[in-house]
């Protein structure tokens, strides 16, 4: 059995890892909206619970199963073990859910738990993103969504040919997530390859948002976690090229109905 690892990208936007839990664990999440993949390789003692059909379902899992979650279907996570679990895990940050999905549109209708038996040669691919995951920590253009849709299309069984082509949106997603604020929207297009017009329609049909919109919680996101993570307010203003601390106070209290300090002292980690 490889040994454990665990690895994310700045900003937590993605994290996974090979993790090995001590018997005497116990935990019971509150019902939450996450998006996460986790393969049991040993053990047992996990159960999701979620609403199915209108009535509540509890799945339990032991070795060979593979649970998906993703923020339209909200559900808990209940862990009982009683002895040793090992589990390979992939959580993404929900705000980035609509992209995973629109470069692996197969997703929307995977049923919460399928079996997946243990595969050393899987295993040591999802070792292997793993530590690939760490040669991309420094990019905050999403140039990993690609590579994770690959590990998913790999535990799910599915043609590589699942993958999304439409190549133009993705890059519009990592390009917006990336670039300054300078950087206009037609700007963003012109690199796509296509007009303005048809790009912001596309754009608003993949994500259900403008670009504009899609910039805009993207960047309050990153402050959200830097702010969380105990940044000084100017200090997370100038990273994230607001022109002075007032507006970007202004644009945090419009989309989280705080202000940053409020935030800040909610969520300080």
């Amino acid at each position: 059995m490889l040994a454990g690892a665990y690895t994310s990208t700045i900003g937590l936007e993605l994290r996974c890892g090979i993790v090995v839990n001590r018997p005497s664990i116990r935990r019971v999440d509150a019902p939450k909206q996450v998006f996460s993949v986790t393969w049991m390789l040993t053990g047992g003692g996990v159960y999701y619970e979620c609403a199915e059909g209108g009535a509540e379902t509890v799945h339990a899992l032991g070795e060979g199963s593979l649970l998906l979650r993703r923020p339209d279907r909200v559900g808990r996570l209940r862990l009982d073990s009683g002895g040793l679990q090992r589990r390979c895990f992939i959580d993404v940050d929900p705000s980035l859910a609509p992209v995973v999905i629109v470069a692996l549109p197969e997703l929307v209708n995977m049923p919460p738990v399928t079996p997946l038996p243990f595969n050393t040669l899987l295993l040591e691919r999802f070792a292997a993103f793993v530590k690939s995951l760490e040669r991309m920590e420094a990019s905050r253009s999403l140039e990993y969504i690609t590579a994770l849709a690959s590990m998913i299309c790999a535990l799910y069984r599915l043609s590589e040919a699942s993958v999304s082509q439409d190549e133009p949106m993705l890059k519009a997603a990592r390009l917006l997530a990336a670039e300054p604020v300078g950087v206009t929207l037609p700007d963003i297009a012109e690199r796509c390859g296509v007009p303005y017009g048809t790009f912001r329609k596309r754009f608003i049909a993949a994500f259900g948002q403008t670009p504009g919109k899609w910039r805009i919680l993207r960047r309050i996101e990153r402050a959200k976690q830097e702010l969380a993570a105990g940044e000084q307010i100017m200090a997370v203003a100038d990273h994230l090229a607001y022109p002075d601390v007032y507006s970007f106070a202004h644009q945090f209290r419009n989309v989280t109905g705080l202000t940053p300090k409020q935030y800040q002292l909610r969520n300080i980690l």
